[in-house]
């Protein structure tokens, strides 16, 4: 064998090698975020459709808009799979999401209360600790757990990989997914009704036509 045979079979090795391990990585990184979403989701999480809602702790219209957020949620959870997503555009929120992951996951059932009770802290809080949060835990008979740090790394990459695959970029947002033909709708700010969301539901199942052009969106890049 000579000096350049060798030298071919030996970066083809290195090519193979890293390109493996391009692949387990990635692999890895789909159970975990697989795992994540089983340990965050609320409402029908068997469903083929998914709903986020997308919002910042700190942001004033997503403070207005709350109630009609929470009513989607109390009527589509029998229909949708949901993922209450964090989005910091102010970076004093970035300090709640431990918090907010420690209620998605514990506090499943009491999760609005759950979510009223941090809201409530912003007004006072900006860099809340675990005691302020077990405070206000004790005092709405709310069960928090502090999350491993690893856990919660999951769950902000989770949020991260979400705004960026559906390019949000303000919140409130609503995104309705397929999640079988990867098809979906993003509703920003005031767009987000129940009757909207209901028609989104009813045309990403198949069950009607989008009343107009161009409605709905899939993640390849075609709209129809």
């Amino acid at each position: 064998m000579n000096f350049h045979t060798f030298k071919s079979i030996a970066l083809h090795f290195i090519f193979s090698f890293f390109l493996l391990m391009s692949i387990g990585l990635t692999a890895k990184e789909e159970i975990c975020e697989k795992n994540l979403k089983q340990r965050i989701v609320l409402g029908k999480s068997d469903s083929p459709i998914e709903i986020y809602i997308v919002s910042d702790w700190f942001c004033r219209s997503c403070k207005k808009l709350e109630p009609r957020l929470e009513n989607l949620y109390d009527k589509f959870k029998n229909k949708a799979a949901f993922y209450f997503i964090d989005y910091p555009i102010n970076r004093q929120s970035s300090n709640f999401s431990p918090y907010h992951l420690s209620f998605l996951i514990f506090e499943k059932k009491n999760y609005l209360k759950a979510r009223q009770a941090l809201i409530c802290l912003t007004k006072e809080n900006q860099k809340p600790t675990d005691s302020d949060v077990e405070k206000i835990a004790k005092c709405n008979k709310l069960n928090f757990q502090e999350l491993a740090y690893e856990d919660i790394s999951k769950g902000i990459d989770f949020f991260d990989s979400i705004v960026k695959k559906y390019q949000i970029d303000a919140t409130p947002s609503v995104i309705v997914v397929n999640k079988n033909n990867k098809q979906f709708e993003i509703f920003k700010g005031g767009q987000a009704k129940e009757e909207a969301i209901s028609e989104a539901i009813d045309v990403l199942e198949g069950k009607a036509k989008p009343k107009k052009k161009s409605w709905f969106k899939s993640i390849f890049g075609f709209s129809t």
